[in-house]
């Protein structure tokens, strides 16, 4: 199917909660886990469902979303996708489901958001303004930013299916597509990527860095860090409590190329902030001329 005939009433939604039919109008029945069964008449045009989907993206305080944030079991998922009745109907699949959803309309926007933010899984699409999704999936890999990724696109030939293997991408999804499967896959990938994550998790007192999510924990706290101060933070837990000099770390970042030495200390700065300053013992330690290593708070001096 050409991607310019896509539409809502295409999509094979089995879902007994979701029905979309072909006529231009009907009566469809949503049912919600936090909301009582409501009869609503929609509009199929693809305006119409854009602009509200635009909308509700645009909402600076959804009181909902706030009230998913505060459970324990759902999923943060971001979607990058151009066509946003596309995205509104995958949003409004997972949002049924009590999971948490960001949405990004071009590459652009959906690496920032990728690097910036921690997720269980990103829906990535293919063909994408700015940047299209095979270059940001290899991007985020190439900065050490291993969350699920399953790749969308309407392309299904062998060499374009490969192409999004070669990118990295964990799992594709030709369109059309049922949603049922489409959350089933993700779920999948994302109960993997966890059975990874607890194997490659590096441990020092309450810090504990999850190498697969580059992800630094401490007293509940869960914090994402940059490529540069994963390396950083890898070394001195990996190496606790022993020193790990200034020639070494430096080495790690940017092997023979020669650095300002302020550099460092900015890394070293930026980690200090994150897991050091809100907490009343510091790890990070500065020998001095020499470099810097993890020591346990009952190991300073009262």
């Amino acid at each position: 199917m050409a991607f310019s005939q896509f539409s809502l009433s295409t999509w094979c939604v089995t879902r007994p909660c979701m029905v979309v039919a072909e006529n231009k109008r009907t009566v469809t029945k949503i049912a919600s886990t936090f909301f009582s069964l409501k009869y609503v008449t929609i509009d199929l045009s693809l305006k119409s469902a854009a602009l509200a989907f635009d909308k509700r993206c645009q909402m600076n305080i959804d009181t909902e979303r706030w009230q998913l944030k505060q459970m324990k079991n759902y999923l943060k998922i971001l979607v990058v996708e151009d066509h946003k009745d596309i995205a509104g109907v995958i949003y409004d699949f997972f949002e049924l489901r009590g999971d948490v959803l960001d949405y990004a309309s071009n590459g652009e926007q959906g690496l920032n958001l990728a690097r910036q933010n921690l997720y269980d899984a990103i829906i990535l699409d293919i063909m994408l303004p700015k940047i299209d999704g095979l270059t940001v999936c290899r991007t985020l890999r190439q900065e050490g930013i291993s969350t699920p990724v399953i790749m969308l696109t309407a392309r299904d030939a062998r060499d374009d299916i490969l192409e999004g293997f070669k990118s990295f991408a964990d799992d594709y999804l030709v369109k059309p597509f049922d949603l049922d499967i489409l959350g089933a896959r993700v779920d999948a990938l994302i109960r993997r990527n966890k059975g990874q994550g607890e194997v490659n998790k590096l441990v020092f007192g309450d810090l504990s860095l999850d190498c697969g999510r580059r992800i630094v924990e401490r007293e509940g706290g869960r914090y994402s860090l940059n490529p540069s101060q994963y390396k950083i933070m890898k070394l001195l837990i990996s190496k606790a409590p022993d020193m790990v000099s200034r020639g070494e770390i430096i080495h790690e970042l940017w092997g023979e190329e020669e650095q300002d030495s302020s550099i460092l200390r900015t890394h070293i700065y930026q980690l200090r902030n994150l897991i050091d300053k809100p907490f009343k013992h510091p790890y990070i330690k500065t020998v001095s001329k020499s470099g810097y290593r993890l020591e346990l708070p009952n190991e300073r001096p009262d």
